[in-house]
């Protein structure tokens, strides 16, 4: 083996995870950049979405979130990537130089503090939805309660029984 005094990636490399000394820093970086413009692109739609429950628009609500189902799958596959390396990079970091980690533990922060933002976006947007089906739920009540008012006079006048059609 020439070069690195690292193993390649053919051969998993110095702790396992497949990618020699360098690398691992690197793709780490790559991956939360990625997981960052996913998360990006997920609160502007988060944002979105608010407005769209406030303005009572279902169809475009539903289109939004089809959009999100699509950022979320993606964002699953990229955690699905990113998981285990950041696992080795806890064990490995120190031997990287302190500006690689300092980057890193940035990208991870940034990653996190979007996704936090997202997540309590979505609660809140969760809570005004459950408002706003209890509302519709008042309101049917009201009127089936009304329309069982209105039968209950309406029967109340009898009906004629007997027609005078002579005159």
């Amino acid at each position: 083996m020439t070069g690195s005094p690292y193993p390649s990636d053919r051969d998993g490399g110095p702790s396992g995870h497949g990618l020699d000394h360098g690398a691992l820093p690197r793709r780490l970086a790559d991956l939360l950049d990625r997981q960052l413009g996913l998360y990006g692109q997920l609160d502007g739609l988060s944002q979105a979405q608010r407005g769209l429950i406030d303005d009572d628009e279902a169809e475009q609500l539903l289109d939004l979130l089809r959009q999100r189902e699509f950022l979320v799958e993606q964002i699953l596959r990229v955690n699905a990537e990113l998981d285990p390396l950041l696992g080795h990079w806890e064990r490995d970091r120190l031997t990287a130089g302190a500006a690689t980690r300092t980057e890193i533990a940035r990208r991870v922060e940034s990653v996190q503090a979007l996704a936090e933002s997202v997540a309590n976006r979505d609660d809140a947007d969760r809570q005004a939805l459950q408002r706003r089906r209890d509302a519709v739920a008042d309101q049917l009540g009201s009127i089936g309660r009304g329309r069982g008012a209105v039968q209950a006079y309406g029967s109340g006048a009898p009906a004629a029984r007997y027609q005078d059609r002579e005159g």
